[in-house]
């Protein structure tokens, strides 16, 4: 996607307290999520509100503050193993060692569960307030589809079977979601730090849990970014219109 020339013609569904909706857009890495998101909400400013909604505390514009001290110091801990301190890769890319440099003991494992589980919760509550208040709220991912919370293997932590369960069977999910797509070698070239059989994986996780969200929307993220943009603001616009004659006509009905 280009970067220039990002404005579209589609108004936002008017302030509503019947019409706040969530939008979720997620997608792999280099697929211009946050790219998306920042030219909808520059045409929707005054209808639209921005979450984080990904694991990645640097970029979240809500946390709690025990998520950035335990950010702070997994980085510190990995200091010297990265090139980049700066930039924590997903667990499943980290070496053994690496992954022994983090892990800390039970009381740690469980400190760490808890205030991922408080930091996700904490987060659905900013998005149910802004949705009370009417906006569509734009989220930059979406923590039903940063796991692959299907995932059986024997290997995997109890406490990671624990954290995927509650997601899987009670965490709140988005109204719509935006699955940005494209070929996982087309990414690479956006996203050269990252394998392409990671972004693969992304890919999967997000396409097996489809069935975990209702209404699901799948666009070509290789087109131009003002295509990109009128085809996600289009399919907000035309699922606001239809959720809200569904409840206007229970509504009337009662």
């Amino acid at each position: 996607m280009e970067k220039d020339k990002s404005g579209f013609d589609v108004l936002p569904p008017p302030r509503s307290a019947l019409r706040g909706i969530s939008v979720a857009f997620v997608g792999p890495d280099g697929a211009g999520k946050t790219t998306v998101v920042e030219g909808i909400l520059s045409e929707w400013s005054g209808s639209a509100r921005f979450v984080f909604m990904g694991a990645g505390i640097d970029q979240a514009n809500y946390s709690l503050p025990t998520s950035r001290w335990l950010t702070r110091r997994k980085r510190k801990r990995l200091a010297n193993l990265l090139e980049d301190p700066s930039v924590l890769p997903p667990a499943r890319l980290l070496s053994e060692d690496q992954q022994s440099k983090i892990s800390g003991g039970s009381l740690v494992k469980l400190a760490g569960l808890v205030n991922r589980i408080a930091e996700e919760w904490y987060r659905a509550s900013v998005v149910g307030f802004l949705k009370m208040r009417g906006f569509v709220v734009l989220c930059d991912r979406h923590f039903i589809f940063e796991h692959r919370l299907e995932d059986s293997d024997p290997k995997q932590l109890l406490s990671v079977r624990i954290h995927n369960w509650i997601l899987r069977k009670f965490y709140p999910r988005p109204d719509i979601v935006i699955f940005l797509d494209a070929d996982a070698a087309f990414l690479q070239k956006r996203k050269m730090e990252w394998p392409v059989e990671h972004l693969e994986y992304q890919r999967q996780t997000i396409i097996g849990q489809r069935p975990l969200v209702g209404h699901f929307v799948t666009v070509d993220t290789t087109q131009p970014l003002p295509i990109v943009l009128e085809t996600v603001a289009t399919a907000i616009v035309e699922y606001s219109a239809e959720r809200y004659g569904r409840k206007l006509a229970d509504a009337k009905g009662d």
